[in-house]
């Protein structure tokens, strides 16, 4: 069993299975998706990529509550070289769009929550 797989099985066999929405982060090509697949169908549950909702956000060309939160959404499609970037300025670009949408991402994980 590879190590993501093993990753999901301790989480499904765990006490901490008792959950309404569970977020999975981290860098790309960890096994995020893989995993979250895993889990959502061994719990019947729904799951949802937080890039679907970034680029639904960008390419749908809304404005974001918050003086910065629209001009950090877009700041990696609309920098030249992004990449080239201090690995600190880039840091902060990616906690920018996380508190961009973070009001977003709120109003879908309460649309899962039961109360």
């Amino acid at each position: 069993m590879d190590e993501r797989a093993h990753d999901a099985r301790s989480f499904q066999n765990s006490a901490a299975s008792n959950w309404t929405v569970l977020l999975i982060g981290g860098v790309s090509g960890t096994g995020k998706s893989t995993v979250a697949k895993a889990i959502a169908r061994r719990h019947d549950a729904d799951w949802l990529q937080v890039d679907d909702l970034r680029l639904a956000l960008q390419w749908s060309d809304v404005r974001l509550t918050g003086e910065y939160a629209t001009e950090a959404l877009h700041f990696f499609e609309r920098t030249p070289e992004v990449w080239r970037l201090p690995a600190e300025r880039l840091r902060d670009a990616m906690i920018a769009v996380g508190e961009a949408m973070t009001e977003a991402v709120a109003i879908v994980v309460g649309n899962h929550v039961v109360q």
